[in-house]
């Protein structure tokens, strides 16, 4: 098909200029009337070097187009920008459910080799679950003696499995043991049998507060506060012009 295009353009560009060798041998297809000092149909362009460089130029953006619709040709691999406009290779939705206190992902697998293995981070989870025919692999879950740190909850396809086969979708559960997890966006790790590996982003995860939030209540407070003694400190005052006024006018 490109080949077909280049030839179908440089016919065109005999036709308004003359010689299509520099074309030719620019795209690889070899050296054709290289060296015609009087190259066919050039009295077309007798009338003016003007109007022969015009349409040099015209023809020179169509042969550019032309080539770029054409697409890679074949042995060309496409880019990566171009893979990825296709879709993302993994999808994960869901988070955080209020009621069951737990978090609920599903995991849709939309690229030509099955997920064997995933991670997610978490802060003071007390269990992960995965489906059948994996195994999962935690560090820092809550346990008598075990210190409130962030970790991770990974699930691993068993050797007879397959894990989330291309076009299958699977639901992995994390339990909470404290309130004080926090829902936030992070990165979740994902690897493919081929041995891909991919960074999941922006999926809804349990992390720890900032160091801001612990105290947040008692700015609050502090706030409403400072705001109660404000509007007393004022009504005080104004109360107190009131009456001077009022004793004012009964002298």
């Amino acid at each position: 098909m490109r080949e077909i295009t280049i030839l179908t353009t440089a016919i065109l560009y005999v036709f308004s200029v003359g010689n299509p060798a520099p074309l030719l041998a620019k795209e690889g297809l070899g050296e054709v009337n290289a060296g015609t000092e009087n190259p066919p149909f050039s009295h077309l362009v007798k009338g003016g070097s003007c109007g022969a460089l015009n349409t040099y130029a015209m023809f020179m953006a169509a042969v550019l187009s032309a080539h770029r619709l054409a697409g890679p040709a074949a042995g060309e691999r496409p880019s990566a920008e171009g893979a990825e406009a296709a879709g993302p290779e993994v999808t994960i939705s869901g988070g955080y459910v209020d009621l069951e206190r737990r978090y609920r992902w599903q995991v849709a697998n939309h690229h030509a080799s099955s997920v064997v293995y995933i991670q997610f981070p978490h802060y003071l989870a007390r269990m992960f679950l995965a489906p059948d025919g994996w195994t999962t692999e935690s560090t820092n879950l809550v346990n008598v003696g075990v210190r409130a740190e962030s970790g991770t909850c990974a699930a691993r396809a068993n050797k007879d499995g397959e894990g989330i086969r291309p076009g299958d979708s699977a639901e992995f559960v994390m339990s909470m043991a404290d309130s004080r997890a926090i829902p936030r966006r992070g990165t979740v790790v994902v690897r493919f049998a081929d041995g891909r590996q991919r960074e999941i982003l922006e999926v809804e995860v349990p992390g720890p507060p900032r160091a801001g939030d612990k105290y947040m209540t008692l700015i609050a407070l502090g706030v409403i506060f400072g705001v109660w003694i404000c509007f007393r400190a004022l009504r005080s005052q104004r109360n107190a012009v009131v009456r001077s006024g009022r004793s004012e006018d009964t002298a």
